[in-house]
């Protein structure tokens, strides 16, 4: 049960990724960061009464309230922040491989903090996504890939300034360990607060105070931060894909908590890297034109995702 769950995180995860990709093009990334997340929060207020009316609102404890809001700060804050970042330098598909390393440190920090076992074939599965990554980013395919603008950083520009696409794949990397942290936070909370939705209630909450304090720091001013939020109820086309992004995004973190109520965070979280294959199937079917695939693109893909399949057995 917890792995089928598994399975649907990563595929709602490479949606909400995509429609991100796509609300890039119209919206700064912070400003499309705060939109995902006021979404997140106003279906989890929906979410919250259908529980109290049904009468299945849990009895809460300090310290899973305390676990949630961190896991809060490093995933839908810290992970996702960074993650907006690589989308808009290297594109869905590439930002969506190296968010694959996330479950490489939670491999580890489950064997510190939760005590959690590697087997033989966990340390080879492991090695083969690293080495993937690895060819991934030494790989020619970014200085030759020439896309539409997305973001505040072309690709055409950063054919002329190579280290905007190397910061691409650090922050990518920067994202799946922001998210591998949060993850173990995610299960420490569940210990004591077995309930999804409240660990995503609590977490994105924590991220929305994040986001609007560092909107606020970053432009020192209010009207900033309520100009974006008036774009949060734009359903027209052009602005529209954070606003999916982040209605996906929400559905993704419940289907994430709930597996980790049935399998471990290390399983759970190998299992949603999976989304890297699914941005490579989603671009292929309904993006292709704004960011082609190469053939070296889809190997690594492969290479990386056998690796995970190693570690799955």
């Amino acid at each position: 049960m917890g792995e089928i769950l598994a399975l649907l995180t990563g595929f709602f995860f490479s949606s909400s990724n995509l429609m991100a990709r796509q609300g890039m093009k119209k919206l700064e990334r912070n400003s499309g960061l705060l939109v995902t997340l006021l979404v997140n929060n106003a279906m989890n207020v929906i979410a919250l009464v259908f529980l109290t009316v049904l009468a299945l609102m849990p009895r809460f404890n300090l310290w899973g309230l305390f676990y949630f809001g961190l896991a809060g700060v490093f995933t839908s804050f810290a992970g996702r922040f960074f993650l907006f970042a690589s989308i808009e330098r290297i594109g869905a598909s590439r930002a969506g491989l190296f968010k694959i390393s996330a479950p490489m440190f939670t491999i580890f920090l489950g064997i510190i903090i939760l005590g959690e076992q590697l087997t033989h074939l966990d340390l080879l599965g492991s090695a083969i996504v690293l080495a993937g990554l690895y060819l991934l980013s030494a790989s020619g395919d970014f200085g030759k890939t020439i896309a539409p603008p997305v973001g505040i950083v072309s690709f055409a520009e950063a054919k002329e300034k190579p280290f905007a696409l190397n910061t691409g794949v650090i922050y990518g990397i920067l994202s799946g360990l922001a998210l591998s942290i949060g993850h173990i936070f995610r299960k420490l909370g569940l210990f004591y607060i077995s309930s999804p939705i409240v660990g995503v209630s609590i977490g994105s909450f924590v991220s929305l105070l994040c986001v609007t304090g560092y909107l606020l720091h970053k432009h020192g001013k209010l009207s900033s931060v309520t100009e974006v939020v008036s774009q949060t109820f734009c359903f027209d086309k052009t602005c529209r894909g954070f606003f999916w992004g982040g209605f996906l995004n929400t559905f993704a973190q419940y289907l994430f908590f709930s597996a980790l109520l049935y399998t471990s965070v290390s399983i759970a979280n190998i299992l949603i890297s999976t989304e890297a294959l699914f941005n490579l199937l989603l671009v292929a079917l309904f993006f292709r034109s704004d960011e082609p695939l190469t053939p070296r693109l889809v190997i690594l893909s492969l290479i990386v995702m056998a690796g995970v399949a190693l570690i799955m057995l």
